[in-house]
Formats: structure tokens, sequence, C-alpha cells
């Protein structure tokens, strides 16, 4: 029997998607996904509780539509195979991190844009205003780089 993982999260961007370093193969491209969880304490004080996520993808096609798409701010859902990391920090705590291999994204919101806030109160309510242009993929993005 075979053995798989899968996660699903739901979050924002922290930083746009970057490529750490362009001379090295595979072309490893990366963001961290920040997911929140609200809820109320015993004594009913609500909190937060963050969880940070280093999403990365070596996928050719993958990594070039999340060098193009992924921006700061931006709500996405991503489906990944989740590995966990532990190390010693420089100043010799020890950290943990989960790394997603993504499989599969889709945006959700857009990042407000700053001439946004100066609208009025329905762009107030954090709902994201979709530009009336549809993007569509580039035809290298459906190619399926089958040699034949």
């Amino acid at each position: 029997m075979r053995s798989s993982a899968e996660i699903q999260l739901i979050g924002y961007v922290y930083q746009d998607a970057r490529r750490p370093n362009e001379q090295s193969y595979p072309n490893w491209v990366t963001f961290k996904l920040c997911v929140n969880k609200k809820y109320k304490d015993k004594n009913g004080q609500e909190q937060q509780d963050t969880s940070w996520f280093e999403c990365k993808s070596n996928s050719e096609n993958m990594s070039k539509i999340l060098l193009a798409h992924v921006k700061d701010k931006m709500g996405v859902l991503v489906k990944g195979v989740p590995k966990a990391k532990a190390y010693i920090s420089s100043n010799g705590t020890a950290e943990s991190v989960i790394e997603v291999l993504v499989t599969n994204f889709d945006i959700l919101t857009y990042p407000r844009l700053p001439e946004e806030s100066k609208l009025g109160n329905e762009q107030q309510s954090g709902k994201y205003k979709i530009g009336e242009e549809k993007k569509v993929l580039p035809d290298t993005f459906l190619d399926d780089e089958i040699p034949f």
C-alpha cells in the first residue's frame, strides 16, 4: 500500500513569491503563508493563533505561475505535500517550520489597492473589487511540454 499526505491551507501570503537562488536547479519558488485562527478563551477574551507555512514549488510550470500571480497580502488556497523540519536558530533556540510542496493553488482574494482605501464604505467592508478585465494565461502555461 502506498502512503501519502496532503495538506490544504487557506490563508494570506506574507511576501511576493520569489526565487531564492536563480542559478541552482531545481528553480525553487517560495512564499510564506499565514493562517489565522480566532477563538475565545475560557474568560471570554478573543484570542488569535497564527501559524506560518513555507510554501515551495520546484515544478517549472508551477514556479512560473506562482512568480507571476502570487503577491503580498493575497488570500490563497494551497494544496500540497507537508514536510516538518526542525533546526537550531542562530541564537541557540530550537525552531521548527512546516514546508509545503505546492501541488495546486487558487487565488481567493486580491490585495486591496491604495486607491481603493479612499473609496466609500462598500469597499471598506472587506470585499475586494476585481477588475473588469479577465486575465488569461499565456499559451506557454498551457503547453504540457511533451516533445512529440
